[in-house]
């Protein structure tokens, strides 16, 4: 059973994310809402900032494929 962290589900969320319940290894899965991509980032790295421009970053390269 995969359990929810709550602290990472709110830094999550204020850096404009959608939390992914469950963890690979020590990387935090998140969803961008534009795209539905599944992006993660190691714990450690793990800051509203971060996902934001992980999230930008993706978003960004999505839009490229996409032409």
């Amino acid at each position: 059973m995969k359990v929810t962290n709550e602290r990472h589900k709110r830094i999550v969320e204020a850096g404009g994310g959608i939390y992914v319940v469950g963890m690979m290894g020590d990387l935090v899965l998140f969803n961008s809402p534009t795209t539905g991509s599944t992006l993660a980032l190691p714990g450690s790295l793990l800051s509203a900032e971060s996902v934001r421009a992980h999230i930008a970053e993706s978003d960004a390269l999505f839009a490229k494929v996409s032409k």
